[in-house]
């Protein structure tokens, strides 16, 4: 969060250790403390009267007064202010500022372990600030998971109900489009809904799961898979790029799959079931069974698809 301490809330000294509290999030890099450095607290009783301290508020200070003038607030985008009396909605006292200063962002989503590694490897490859905060070992950001899309629903609808203002937490959830001009699962727009309703972030996934977004060089350089796994990659890479989007892989190779994009390895996605689960998938679309039933026999890929009119 980016936080702001208003010079009356740190003039009441019974908000000392509240923002101290605060402050020590600031020092582990969970927030940012934005000032504009005209606010005065070298006079104040939060600096003057403490002794060591003070000191090391002073020094917190000037640290965030240069880089105030000189750093970005990414990835850092919420805004809390501290006050000695709330007003405005993004305004706390400082004891209620504390307690939301000490959670961890939490990223919900549907499987901890997978869809972290899913993730991690999204912001490692496109935002190396937010990546830094993933590494922070203090763990300002942790994943966790329910099961399915409805207990997820339920959990945002508890969580803001018990809190105020809205907890930090966010939505990463699979679309589960069934063909590509489908609509996301009722039980993910329910989620979505859920979400905008009580003011949570949620980004509902555009393709199907994350193993979706896997691609094609990633999949084909694992070595020593076999015919079968060959022969449904190949089958799978000569679907159009809609389909590949929306399709299905089999449930047992999820989490590997997605734990080996986030890792970058391929040695580690497992052999597919067969080509048998991907001949099945094939052969669902109009014109494509015939020739996905012969690459089966053949252990080999199907032929491009025909045009269809």
């Amino acid at each position: 969060m980016i936080v702001q301490i208003t010079p009356a809330a740190a003039a009441d000294a019974t908000a000392h250790r509240w923002l101290d509290t605060i402050l020590r999030k600031v020092e582990d890099g969970w927030h940012i403390w934005e000032v504009t450095g005209l606010e005065t607290f070298s006079d104040s009783s939060w600096v003057a009267d403490r002794g060591s301290a003070g000191t090391w508020v002073q020094e917190l200070f000037v640290a965030a007064v240069r880089r105030s003038a000189w750093g970005s607030n990414a990835p850092h985008h919420r805004r809390l202010r501290v006050v000695q009396t709330r007003i405005q909605h993004d305004e706390l006292t400082p004891e209620k500022a504390a307690r939301l200063a000490e959670e961890p962002f939490v990223v919900l989503v549907e499987n901890r372990f997978s869809d972290r590694a899913f993730l991690t490897r999204v912001v490692r490859e496109l935002d190396h600030r937010l990546a830094r905060l993933l590494n922070n070992v203090t763990e300002p950001i942790r994943f966790d998971s329910l099961g399915g899309k409805g207990q997820m629903a339920r959990y945002v609808e508890e969580r803001c109900v018990r809190s105020s203002p809205v907890p930090r937490l966010a939505v990463v959830v699979d679309s589960d489009r069934a063909t590509p001009t489908a609509p996301p699962s009722k039980e993910a727009r329910k989620l979505l809904a859920t979400c905008s309703r009580r003011g949570v972030p949620c980004w509902l996934l555009e393709k199907r799961e994350a193993e979706n977004y896997l691609p094609y060089a990633l999949l084909n350089a694992r070595r020593n898979v076999g015919e079968a796994h060959r022969a449904c990659l190949a089958a799978w890479d000569r679907l159009p790029d809609d389909l590949k989007d929306v399709y299905d892989m089999p449930g047992r190779q999820r989490a590997a799959a997605r734990d080996t994009f986030a890792r970058g390895d391929p040695d580690v996605i497992p052999p597919s079931s067969g080509a048998d689960r991907c001949t099945r998938h094939l052969a669902q679309v109009p014109g494509r069974a015939a020739s996905a039933a012969s690459a089966r026999r053949q252990g080999a890929a199907a032929p491009p698809p025909r045009p269809t009119t």
